[in-house]
């Protein structure tokens, strides 16, 4: 019982996390937010519900697309993935300043 509390509470923080970086740039809310919509569905069924439903809206919205606007998407995708890696890893920027 105590397991699937905080299992329901970490997945309630992560679409809270997902919602409040929104404004924020990047791919943060589209995947924290089914993340924790996903964590959830496996323990109730209207969460499951509404996962699948998002699943099949978002399925539609890209079926939609032609075949360049969905290359373009994913060739954006891979090149911020990769510039953020880029950043984090080869470029020296400090943390905190030195004192």
């Amino acid at each position: 019982m105590a397991f699937r509390v905080v299992w329901v509470a970490s997945a309630v923080l992560v679409m809270i996390v997902g919602a409040l970086i929104f404004p924020l740039p990047g791919p943060g809310p589209l995947i924290l937010i089914p993340a924790g919509l996903a964590m959830l569905a496996l323990e109730f069924e209207w969460a499951e519900r509404l996962l699948e439903w998002a699943l099949v809206q978002a399925n539609r919205a890209t079926s939609s697309l032609p075949l360049w606007a969905k290359i373009t998407l994913v060739a954006v995708g891979v090149a911020a993935i990769t510039a953020f890696f880029v950043a984090t890893y080869y470029v020296d920027v400090p943390i905190l300043p030195d004192r």
